[in-house]
């Protein structure tokens, strides 16, 4: 995103399969117990050497993650915050904050409204669908 500590690559879909991981240890992220997992992009192009990323143990929700660069300085911490629960099983943060210790800045991200099940079909996203739309 211009103007924000944001890269496009940290909104980004996180597959499974786009990294390789290692337990690091077992640890207390604020009131909870979280897995702290070293992740290291398989794809071509990252902007990332390696990522730290704390889970709860309970629900298995993104914590904290600390991206480092291809020279393993630290170059910026994600927070996530305000969980929520949607349909009895979707967990999502409603605010992202990133804080840049390369450039000092902070920048907050706040979702609201969140929607499932909207009856979109992978019809809707095909190249002609996505070309009418505009």
């Amino acid at each position: 995103f211009m103007g924000s500590e944001f890269a496009y690559e940290d909104i980004t879909g996180q597959e499974i399969e786009k990294y390789s991981y290692k337990w690091l240890r077992d640890e207390t992220c604020g009131p909870l117990e979280c897995f702290v997992l070293e992740r290291h992009p398989l794809y071509e192009n990252s902007g990332y050497g390696r990522l730290e990323t704390w889970y709860d143990q309970t629900e298995y929700r993104v914590q904290r993650v600390d991206f480092y660069d291809q020279k393993g300085k630290l170059e910026k911490t994600l927070s996530l915050n305000d969980y929520r629960q949607y349909l009895g099983k979707f967990w999502r943060a409603h605010e992202l904050i990133m804080d840049s210790y390369k450039t000092g800045k902070k920048t907050q991200l706040h979702y609201e409204q969140y929607e499932f099940q909207t009856g979109l079909t992978d019809a809707d996203f095909t190249q002609s669908s996505l070309k009418r739309m505009r």
